[in-house]
């Protein structure tokens, strides 16, 4: 794709954000709706295609960047922020800036690109993104979480307000911290691990933690536990296929929580839906199904790979040169949850990627690239249009 064409991914996918958490937060917090709005929020990760723009070598693009192009970025990247908050969601800001580096670090392995590690400018850099990381990002990161009880109550712009003010509280931001950090904390569902609620959200062992804590009070083979797994992978098919099947399972109360909402549930804990806790295929696989959990996680994810490793193609150059890698966009779009995949809920959720997640981000991008790229030439022929039409001299 063109740089024009993946701004013009970036904005519908911006559209998509604006579209179901601001417009109609019905469509955004609800687990059905109609199929436009569902479609318009299965477009947000697009959002994030613009970051992917100075990382075009591993695409194949190798046109250099102006200056004015990383300004233009950083209003973008302020608007997604803006947005982010509005969501009270740090992963949907966040992981627009994992799929760069993650990007990043493949183009480094594969010898795309190469830097000197060690100089004044990159000391200075992370010596920055530090400060941003464990000071102003981190505190609103927690003032997002002191407001998060009032995303069901209020309107985005309303949140964003009461996001703001909550951040200019410190001593707020202080006592949730040392909230967060008590031992009456650690005794229900601790989510911390580190101080800083950015870097915790990638502590992903802690998931693992939680949810085999939950399994040893269950057990093995929980009948509760099974059913609300095999459910949640039939609620991933369409409702009109879901009917033709005679299936009744009630998606709306399935995906009103998560895994790690339900095993706690079932384990005695204290939760809500929409609590979204995350949870982690060790315990949820030990509660479901015994140990034959890793047989299903074993066979399912040969096919997972296989289908991820489709995103890229090898090029035999020229005589005497090596093999090229081109890689997908779609790919890179996608490749935070590829870095972060085991990590998932429950070994239900392969199966659910199979049936429709992979077919859906490929279908998804296949029809916006071939969208974007229909309208950037209509918008190029305009172009060449207007600069040849006669100049009238009088």
């Amino acid at each position: 794709p063109s740089n024009l064409q993946i701004w013009m991914m970036g904005a519908f996918g911006m559209f998509g954000q604006w579209y179901v958490f601001f417009t109609n937060p019905d469509i955004g917090w609800s687990v059905t709706g109609d199929p436009s709005g569902k479609f318009l929020q299965a477009m947000i990760p697009f959002s994030y295609a613009p970051f992917l723009i100075p990382l075009g070598k591993l695409y194949g693009k190798k046109e250099p960047l102006s200056k004015k192009f990383y300004l233009v970025l950083l209003g973008y990247t302020v608007l997604l922020f803006a947005l982010s908050i509005g969501r009270s969601s740090r992963g949907s800001f966040m992981f627009g800036l994992t799929s760069l580096a993650f990007a990043y670090i493949l183009g480094l392995l594969m010898g795309v690109f190469k830097t000197k590690f060690f100089t004044l400018r990159n000391g200075i850099a992370v010596g920055i993104l530090f400060w941003l990381l464990t000071g102003p990002i981190a505190d609103l990161g927690t003032a997002m979480v002191i407001v998060r009880s009032e995303v069901q109550t209020t309107t985005a712009a309303e949140l964003i307000d009461l996001t703001l003010e909550a951040y200019g509280d410190k001593e707020a931001i202080r006592q949730r911290r040392l909230e967060d950090a008590s031992e009456d904390a650690s005794n229900e569902w601790d989510e911390p691990y580190l101080d800083n609620i950015f870097a915790a959200r990638f502590a992903n062992i802690k998931f693992s933690d939680m949810t085999l804590i939950q399994y040893e009070k269950l057990g093995s083979f929980d009948p509760d536990m099974q059913d609300y797994s095999i459910d949640y992978f039939l609620c991933a098919l369409p409702e009109p296929f879901m009917r033709a099947l005679n299936i009744e399972a009630d998606k709306e109360f399935i995906y009103s929580l998560s895994f790690g909402d339900y095993i706690y549930l079932l384990a005695g804990g204290s939760g809500f839906p929409n609590g979204y806790r995350t949870g982690h295929f060790a315990g949820t696989g030990m509660a479901a199904f015994g140990w034959w959990y890793l047989l299903i996680l074993g066979v399912l994810i040969i096919p997972i790979f296989l289908l991820f490793d489709k995103f890229y193609k090898r090029d035999r150059g020229k005589k005497n040169e090596p093999f090229a890698l081109q890689f997908s966009l779609c790919g890179l779009l996608a490749i935070t949850s590829v870095w972060q995949f085991l990590p998932t809920e429950s070994v239900t959720m392969l199966a659910i990627f199979l049936l429709r997640g992979w077919l859906q981000l490929v279908v998804l991008y296949f029809g916006l690239f071939q969208l974007t790229r229909l309208l950037t030439r209509k918008f190029r022929r305009s172009r060449r249009r207007r600069v040849s039409l006669p100049i009238q001299t009088t």
